[in-house]
């Protein structure tokens, strides 16, 4: 083409290249198809998986750092879509937490007590500790006596427990009265064996009033220096229409308040006038201050009844060991 019919509109330099193009010829062509053809890569030297560019150049699409579906081993999509998954289940337990209101607990969140379990180590570590614990606490013998009283007139033994059971053996050879000393027995949780051999043939007097002396004596020498029992103690006892109150003091001064209203001579072969004789003796001999009412009653096996079992538990109280006295005895004059 001749250089005149050349299109001006285009800028110089790009004139200049054209021109020189046309002058060389096709030579010039075929050189740089060649150069194009050597710098192209060959089809089987590409790599298997597609180059991803940086992730760093911020015209970079998503589209772009995805790989290729072809590119994938066969196990791939699976993880994949597993992955998905627990992208979108850790994104709702996100949203639900940020929903949730300050100071909420999740209902499926443990205690942090159940997260830590108890070694089995700690466990019989602490039941051997208990253990060493119980066996070298000393162990407390039960408070007994045995006294035994012969006289002219009878010949008794009695062994008191009182910290027994109720547990008895009582023959005086007045039957009421066996009946009043076992209800004594085992209301107040003593155990006593008594033998008495009495003049009966006189009358109940010597029998019963010398029964009182040896219970009381005995009581006495159980309780020793009395340290640490409660020392007072009291009870009112119904017996169908009877109502009887006792109380009592362990001061180791004697006295008898007796108010029983009894209106026959005798119930079966024990006198009623004996029973105030009974407590007379049980009080000097033990040191006891025993108080006595009747409140309500008529029937007179009822009343005696209810004052042996109401002096029974008005007793139990009294010697029960109180743990807050430290072995002390409780009284200002530190002896009773």
């Amino acid at each position: 083409m001749p250089e005149d019919k050349i299109n001006t509109n285009k800028p110089e330099g790009t004139q200049r290249t054209a021109v020189a193009a046309g002058k060389q010829g096709p030579s010039i062509r075929q050189n740089t198809v060649r150069t194009a053809q050597t710098a192209k890569p060959a089809a089987s030297n590409l790599p298997s998986k597609p180059i991803v560019k940086p992730a760093t150049k911020p015209t970079e699409t998503a589209a772009e750092t995805k790989p290729m579906k072809n590119s994938l081993s066969p196990a791939a999509p699976s993880m994949v879509k597993t992955a998905d998954k627990q992208t979108e289940t850790v994104a709702s337990q996100t949203a639900a937490a940020a929903a949730k209101p300050a100071g909420a607990v999740s209902s499926t969140a443990r205690p942090a007590a159940s997260s830590v379990p108890l070694a089995k180590t700690d466990v019989t570590a602490a039941s051997t500790a208990k253990t060493a614990q119980a066996s070298s606490s000393p162990v407390q013998k039960p408070r007994t006596a045995i006294v035994t009283r012969k006289t002219g007139e009878t010949d008794i033994t009695l062994t008191l427990n009182l910290d027994g059971i109720g547990k008895t053996s009582i023959d005086t050879g007045i039957g009421f009265f066996d009946h009043m000393l076992n209800s004594f027995a085992r209301h107040g949780f003593f155990d006593i064996d008594l033998k008495v051999r009495g003049d009966l043939y006189v009358d109940s007097h010597h029998t019963i009033e010398d029964t009182g002396i040896v219970l009381g004596t005995a009581i006495k020498e159980a309780l020793g220096a009395k340290k640490a029992i409660k020392r007072y103690g009291s009870f009112m006892l119904p017996m169908d229409e009877a109502l009887v109150l006792c109380a009592l003091d362990l001061s180791g001064r004697p006295y008898l308040v007796y108010d029983l209203k009894l209106t026959v001579d005798k119930v079966g072969y024990m006198d009623t006038e004996m029973v105030k004789e009974f407590f007379y003796a049980v009080s000097y001999s033990a040191g006891m201050n025993i108080n006595i009412k009747q409140l309500d009653g008529q029937n007179n096996h009822h009343i005696i009844e209810a004052a042996f079992k109401a002096f029974a538990k008005a007793l139990d109280e009294a010697v029960a060991k109180e743990p807050r006295l430290m072995g002390q005895v409780l009284s200002t004059k530190g002896t009773l």
